[in-house]
């Protein structure tokens, strides 16, 4: 009787033990997909925040040549060459970290 008790209590044990695994297991995996999207977000993030900063840039260089414009200041070519030459300095910042989802 003692015996057949522990038996039916392991099998039980062992029962509820598979349940409760299956369970875990699919949430584990939405865990790990859910942090590769917020990886993948976070990059997506980074690059846009990046490209805003070097926009943002070029808009301050281009007021200040029509400020310098409208004082009579001449050289519109050359802001041109400084603002390509801002956006190339500023891109190489943006892709430094680069990340891949391994899961």
């Amino acid at each position: 009787s003692l015996q057949s008790n522990l038996e039916d209590t392991e099998r039980r044990y062992n029962m509820q033990l598979q349940q409760i695994q299956g369970m875990i297991g699919p949430l584990e995996e939405e865990l790990a997909s859910i942090r590769c999207e917020i990886e993948s977000q976070n990059e997506e993030y980074k690059m846009l925040l990046g490209i805003k900063t070097r926009l943002e840039q070029e808009i301050a260089q281009y007021r200040a040549l029509l400020e310098e414009g409208q004082h009579g200041g001449g050289g519109g070519s050359g802001g041109g060459e400084g603002g390509k030459s801002c956006l190339s300095h500023s891109s190489s910042h943006s892709h430094s970290q680069s990340g891949s989802c391994s899961g």
